[in-house]
């Protein structure tokens, strides 16, 4: 049985909230808009119906952006970025995905406040990029002014029944012949080994 048809209005006032918001906030954003202008809300699968049927992307380009988006933009594992967020480096917050997911989003303005605290870690991505990621012309021009060289984290890792020290998760995958995220998972669960040895971050 077919819905309550969309009046062109409602699609507007979707179409604004969709690329805006987090998607697990479409819901209330929309219903809150609509409702102010008059109109009934909606319930969460008949707005992502008419997402998919609009073709509407649901990524994050207006106030906030993912966190694993930032992590790509800025050369960055999502364990990296996950690792700033837990430790208070950088604020975002978490939203459900799903009945067991979750996904951390930021607000531009936390990710303002962190790349003034933390330039070097945009350094490298030119002005056009800058202004996108932080939607602040201003910022956006004083890093790429400073004519920061790109960012190269490298985060030392031990062996920790060898005792050898490694400058970088890539040093020590190459020196045992494994991937980065194998060591990465062991590191996180100190129960696990990776190509036969614990790990721990320096």
């Amino acid at each position: 049985m077919a819905g309550r048809v969309w009046t062109s209005n409602e699609l507007y006032i979707l179409q604004g909230c969709v690329g805006e918001v987090p998607w697990p906030m479409i819901t209330s954003r929309y219903n809150y808009e609509a409702t102010r202008q008059g109109y009934p809300k909606r319930t969460w699968a008949a707005i992502k119906h008419k997402c998919d049927h609009l073709k509407l992307s649901r990524v994050c380009i207006g106030e906030w952006i993912k966190a694993t988006a930032l992590g790509k933009t800025l050369g960055v594992s999502a364990s990296t970025v996950a690792r700033w967020i837990h430790g208070g480096k950088l604020e975002a917050r978490q939203f459900k995905v799903g009945k067991k997911g979750s996904a951390f989003y930021v607000k531009r303005v936390w990710l303002r406040k962190f790349a003034r605290e933390n330039p070097k870690l945009f350094g490298g991505l030119d002005r056009c990029t800058l202004y996108s990621l932080l939607d602040s012309e201003v910022l956006a021009n004083e890093i790429a002014e400073a004519s920061i060289p790109p960012n190269t984290i490298q985060v030392p890792v031990l062996c920790v029944e060898t005792g050898k020290r490694f400058e970088s998760l890539r040093h020590a995958s190459e020196a045992v012949f494994i991937s980065r995220w194998r060591i990465t998972y062991a590191i996180k669960n100190p129960d696990k080994t990776a190509g036969g040895y614990h790990w721990q971050r320096l």
